[in-house]
């Protein structure tokens, strides 16, 4: 058994992360810095939805064996075609299988119910979901009544709570939250935090990514960014 979930050699993008190189382990591990910092960028280049400029991301499986590598884009383009295609697919079945991710500011399809959104979306990909489990999950983030409302017409606050049961609704084994309490009052937001903690104790592994010194009093791990650096 491994305690680590993933790892990142030397990732970049662009002028906005230098190279960085850290572990993430099992557990709730706050990555912390100032806005600018690279928190953001980093999130999303773990999960697919920025390209490598350089490095690579490799997350593991419980035994440690790699189950997935992200690489950078290959400057051929027929490798971009034969070999890319072929990766983003691969990390595309991956992070919707096993991770959850929440953006900064989560933008939610117009035209679908809060309920489509989370069942049939979350579905499509062959996942089966707790009912019992995402029933609890709704109750707690305080959704449950918007079921059969837009999901893109709910308050800020709403539509927030909506993307975290999104990311959490198959039960990850991987949460990434981009300041998830960005657009939620304090009493949400602490709750969403306490939420997100007692699903860390229950298994699931957590990135939280903040700029509240205070968060750091739930993590088991953390991480810092400075300066377009992140590091252990």
């Amino acid at each position: 058994m491994t305690n680590t979930v993933l790892t990142a050699e030397n990732i970049s993008y662009l002028d906005q992360l230098s190279e960085s190189s850290f572990e993430l382990k099992k557990g709730f591990t706050t990555l912390m810095g100032p806005s600018g910092s690279g928190k953001s960028t980093c999130a999303m280049l773990l999960v697919g939805a920025l390209k490598l400029s350089s490095g690579k991301v490799s997350y593991l499986s419980d035994t440690g064996t790699t189950s997935l590598n992200i690489y950078p884009e290959t400057n051929s383009w027929v490798k971009k075609i034969q070999l890319e295609s072929a990766q983003n697919r691969r990390v595309k079945r991956h992070i919707i299988r096993y991770c959850g991710y929440v953006a900064q500011t989560p933008e939610l399809p117009r035209g679908m119910t809060v309920k489509d959104y989370i069942y049939n979306v979350r579905t499509a990909a062959g996942n089966k979901l707790d009912v019992r489990y995402l029933d609890w999950l709704l109750n707690k983030l305080g959704i449950a009544k918007n079921m059969d409302k837009i999901a893109a017409s709910q308050s800020g606050g709403e539509q927030q709570r909506t993307a975290v049961a999104f990311a959490l609704a198959n039960k990850p084994s991987l949460f990434i939250a981009d300041e998830p309490n960005a657009s939620l009052d304090t009493k949400s937001g602490k709750e969403v935090l306490e939420l997100t903690r007692s699903l860390a104790d229950n298994g699931m592994s957590v990135l939280w990514i903040t700029h509240t010194p205070e968060h750091q009093d739930y993590a088991d791990n953390k991480l810092y960014a400075e300066n377009g650096v992140v590091y252990e």
